[in-house]
């Protein structure tokens, strides 16, 4: 960010692609809707619904018991509750979908699914063809569809725990068909996915997706977000844009989390929705780097709130919830 004015994000592999070695934690949530598309978008998912939690691990593709099937694969992406692994190549050009392994039945495409293109910014698409294979219940299954992957959208991402700047938001809309022999008969399943998924550079994991899977009357939504420990208050550019509140919504207390670039005076105040402050400016020098200021909503009614930080001519601006 330059002063208040968001840049537009550009996925590469340095910034974005996965690493060997990481772990992340995630929060399933109900599915809402995606939002608009285009440039400078603040997208506000403040009060998702949340259920189970889990992590993922990126593990070395020799360390698993099915490596040989995948011989170009470069990271295994791992989710430790469903015990379900992806197969992925990643290069500067690309991150490629070699294939899954999940409930004993190993996915694998002679034709890999790309996922994502690299360098990857606002109004970038592709679509790729795809093909695989896999056995189950002893019956072979010959699968092949298409993708169509677009950055619709860029700008302000608000979660449960606050607000991150300089997201880009990726679509992807995926159809293929499962075909098999029975008996004699062949047939097929068919599938099709939306995927909306945020990203900030840098991570190299999604911030948070909402996705939509549907094969023939049977249709399933929800949301997951990657929580605060992976995405780091080092990533939420205070005073060039935002900041993060956490626990948000709160009952008698929430955490201001703030980083600055250089030694700087800031006030810190709330405003309730029709602009009457509620909370007297208080004012502070802070040095420079992380940090963390308990604000008191003991005394705040049930509701929505804009906490306000001020340094010379920068204001920002978040919302709190208070339950």
């Amino acid at each position: 960010m330059t002063g208040l004015w968001a840049q537009i994000p550009v996925l590469t592999q340095a910034n974005s692609g996965t690493i060997v070695g990481n772990d992340f934690s995630y929060t399933m949530t109900n599915y809402v809707s995606p939002g608009t598309s285009g440039a400078s978008q603040t997208w506000d998912f403040t009060n998702l619904s949340t259920s189970n939690t889990g992590l993922v691990q990126y593990l070395s593709p020799s360390s698993r018991p099915a490596a040989s099937s995948f011989p170009g694969a470069t990271v295994v992406l791992r989710d430790v509750q469903s015990q379900a692994e992806m197969f992925y190549k990643i290069s500067s050009t690309a991150q490629q979908g070699l294939g899954v392994v999940a409930g004993g039945v190993v996915i694998t495409y002679s034709d890999p699914i790309d996922y994502l293109h690299f360098p990857f910014t606002y109004n970038d698409s592709y679509t790729d063809n795809f093909d695989g294979n896999f056995v189950s219940q002893g019956i072979q299954f010959y699968r092949s569809g298409s993708v169509n992957v677009s950055a619709d959208a860029y700008g302000t991402l608000i979660l449960p725990y606050g607000t991150i700047n300089d997201v880009i938001r990726v679509k992807v809309e995926e159809t293929y068909s499962d075909e098999y022999t029975y008996l004699g008969s062949t047939d097929f399943i068919y599938y099709s996915t939306v995927i909306y998924i945020w990203f900030k550079p840098g991570l190299q994991t999604y911030l948070f997706n909402l996705s939509t899977i549907s094969s023939g009357t049977t249709n399933s939504e929800y949301g997951s977000y990657t929580d605060i420990n992976t995405v780091g208050v080092e990533n939420i550019d205070v005073l060039s844009g935002s900041f993060n509140m956490y626990p948000n919504p709160a009952n008698n207390e929430t955490n201001l989390i703030f980083n600055l670039k250089q030694e700087s005076e800031v006030s810190i105040e709330i405003f309730d929705l029709v602009g009457q402050r509620v909370l007297q400016p208080t004012q502070n020098s802070f040095a420079a780097g992380n940090h963390t200021i308990p604000l008191n909503t003991a005394e705040l009614n049930t509701g929505a709130y804009i906490v306000a930080l001020r340094s010379g001519d920068e204001l920002i601006r978040s919302k709190l919830i208070v339950n």
